[in-house]
């Protein structure tokens, strides 16, 4: 029977440490780093203190980019950096639908007299008015954003 493994040798110190001094590798065979985490940040540091390994770092960053986790790691940054608050108020309205502070979107009717599929925020996204919103069709929601990013008014179109 395989037993559990307590201490593991560093590759890099050649000591003999606790397991719990070592990084987790699921693609190691034995689910640990080979370096200590001491020896790893000693490394880490070095290499990024010097100009080669700063040079190293930037061509890995862009190596990354050009996979599609990378991209979609860029998109994800550029989308919070752009966030105006709107996840939060979208996060704010759906809570406020699950504990019945808001009622469901599809019980309610868009001004124009459709059935409403979502909420818009017509005064903004900030804390004061995240559950400032108005039930609108899909139609009116897509006109009424247009005419924020567009220009100031923010009132619902009714007509289609």
């Amino acid at each position: 029977m395989a037993e559990a493994i307590v201490t593991k040798r560093c590759c890099h110190c050649n000591e003999f440490k606790p397991i719990s001094e070592f990084w987790k590798n699921r693609s190691a065979a034995d689910g640990l780093q080979y370096r200590c985490k001491a020896c790893q940040a000693a490394a880490t540091h070095a290499c990024q203190t010097t100009e080669r390994g700063r040079a190293l770092c930037r061509i890995r960053a862009l190596a990354h980019q050009k996979t599609a986790k990378g991209r979609a790691s860029a998109e994800r940054q550029r989308i919070r950096q752009r966030d105006t608050g709107m996840s939060k108020a979208r996060d704010a309205v759906k809570f406020a639908v699950r504990t019945g502070k808001l009622p469901r979107v599809s019980t309610l009717s868009c001004p124009c007299g459709k059935q409403a599929q979502h909420y818009h925020h017509h005064l903004g996204y900030s804390r004061e008015h995240r559950l400032d919103v108005l039930p609108l069709c899909a139609v009116c929601h897509k006109a009424a954003d247009a005419k924020r990013y567009l220009s100031s008014s923010t009132t619902c179109s009714s007509q289609h």
